[in-house]
């Protein structure tokens, strides 16, 4: 349910207005083209992004587009790098892309992908990521596949302490 999500459940602990944009099977392309348009077109004082795997992408394949899941065959080139390697080279352009929206308003990311939390930390990005909360002792979401109510309580929780504390 819409109130049982994160961004729901950190509006009355912060007492700000929030809004959630979330779209169920997004990538990364999509979520950054969003905030480029909703930057250029609305003000806010903080942008939270929680993003999925980063090889969940868009690619232009003889010009259509067309979603990439992560272990699609499309994906071959990244995952025989590794995905330190893809890592690295995302960090770059995404770095760059998250100074430009932090120069009109705050914005921080994190993702509920653990191994690839531990990767982002290593890089630059370091500095505009918020808190990681581990979601495998927590129930699942009615549809067994997202994170339940208590996870999203306390991942709002979590989301508070850190923008109200640094």
């Amino acid at each position: 349910q819409n109130t049982e999500t994160w961004p729901a459940q950190l509006q009355p602990m912060t007492g700000r207005s929030t809004k959630n944009y979330g779209v169920a099977g997004s990538n990364i392309n999509e979520i950054t083209s969003f905030v480029d348009q909703y930057v250029k077109n609305y003000k806010t004082d903080t942008i939270l992004l929680y993003l999925p795997h980063s090889y969940r992408r868009q690619m232009n394949i003889d010009n259509e587009i067309k979603r990439i899941h992560t272990t699609d065959r499309e994906n071959k080139e990244l995952l025989l790098h590794g995905e330190e390697h893809s890592i690295a080279v995302l960090s770059g352009d995404m770095y760059d892309w998250l100074e430009n929206i932090n120069r009109q308003t705050k914005i921080y990311f994190g993702t509920y992908q653990t191994d690839e939390y531990g990767l982002y930390e290593r890089t630059p990005l370091k500095k505009f990521m918020f808190p990681f909360l581990q979601g495998d002792d927590y129930p699942k979401a009615s549809d067994g596949q997202h994170h339940g109510a208590e996870f999203n309580k306390a991942f709002a929780k979590l989301l508070k302490n850190f923008l109200y504390t640094g």
